[in-house]
């Protein structure tokens, strides 16, 4: 299990928050601004949980998940990204719900 909580991250030179090939992720409470690609990146993993966090100004999409299974995205609030607030590719079972 992984647990990315309660971080403040301000002006990634590439993803605010990634993960990637792993089980029961767990994204919450994070305050992601000015990434240059996107805010909160999620690739390769089964049992995603992002909730909770704020993403502002990301080069590309708010949040982005890609190839995952069973991702849970709710209760994010995602501004002033350049690309999509929440994307989701190539990945079955995903819930969105409740984002602003």
């Amino acid at each position: 299990d992984v647990d990315v909580t309660d971080n403040t991250v301000n002006f990634a030179g590439y993803h605010g928050i990634s993960a990637y090939n792993s089980t029961n992720v767990l994204i919450d409470g994070n305050a992601v601004d000015q990434s240059a690609r996107h805010g909160i990146h999620g690739s390769g993993i089964v049992n995603l949980d992002i909730t909770d966090n704020t993403v502002d100004e990301s080069g590309e999409d708010g949040i982005n998940v890609a190839y995952s299974d069973y991702a849970y995205i709710n209760n994010n609030g995602v501004t002033n990204s350049t690309d999509d607030g929440v994307s989701v590719e190539y990945s079955d079972g995903t819930l969105v719900s409740s984002n602003t």
